[in-house]
């Protein structure tokens, strides 16, 4: 009788440990999918690209509400949500740590954010 109790409960730990990586194998998944951490990538590597294919004195209106709803309800600065320097791209939409993509042009860039969801970035000569 010991053996065959002993045989359930390895059984129930082998079927409750599984269910558990499981389960937080696709909680993973879909907070990865659903959250920040995927508009800001796509964000800053949409803008580094815009930069890299524009000439000074080019004005560019991205549309990025999606990202803006995000930053609302975590309580981020409008002003720290995208910034560029050192030629690259930042994006940090919860304010718990950015995104940055680089851009190969040599160009000042100025990005500012206005409350209807839209960046507004300005490409200029570097000075």
């Amino acid at each position: 009788m010991n053996k065959r109790g002993d045989q359930l409960i390895e059984t129930i730990m082998f079927i409750m440990l599984n269910l558990i990586f499981f389960a937080s194998l696709f909680y993973f998944v879909y907070r990865t999918g659903n959250s920040a951490i995927a508009y800001e990538q796509s964000y800053a590597k949409e803008i580094a690209l815009l930069i890299d294919n524009a000439k000074p004195g080019t004005n560019i209106l991205l549309n990025v509400q999606d990202g803006l709803k995000i930053a609302k309800d975590s309580g981020q600065d409008l002003s720290r949500m995208f910034s560029a320097r050192d030629n690259k791209v930042f994006v940090d939409l919860t304010g718990k740590g950015s995104y940055s993509s680089a851009y190969f042009s040599d160009y000042n860039v100025e990005i500012n954010m206005n409350g209807n969801g839209f960046a507004y970035i300005q490409v200029k000569e570097k000075e």
